[in-house]
């Protein structure tokens, strides 16, 4: 996303989801990179591939309605 000048911010409520889901009490927060990776990264790869995020664009990425969404 840096080659591309797009910056990404999180609201509170995103990153709780992300904390909440992400952390297990047997492993720690190590899980919290794979979910990462399988919720946010994905999400944002998929806009990026459809051209919905443009380069030089700040995405912000939210939590409603149960998932993860991105407004611009």
């Amino acid at each position: 996303m840096e080659d591309k000048h797009i910056t990404l911010e999180l609201t509170d409520k995103a990153k709780e989801y992300l904390i909440d889901n992400g952390y297990d009490e047997v492993y720690g927060a190590r899980p919290l990179k794979r979910f990462v990776t399988k919720k946010l990264e994905t999400l944002i790869a998929e806009k990026i591939l459809t051209q919905e995020i443009k380069p030089s664009s700040k995405v912000v990425v939210d939590f409603t309605d149960n998932k993860l969404i991105i407004r611009k």
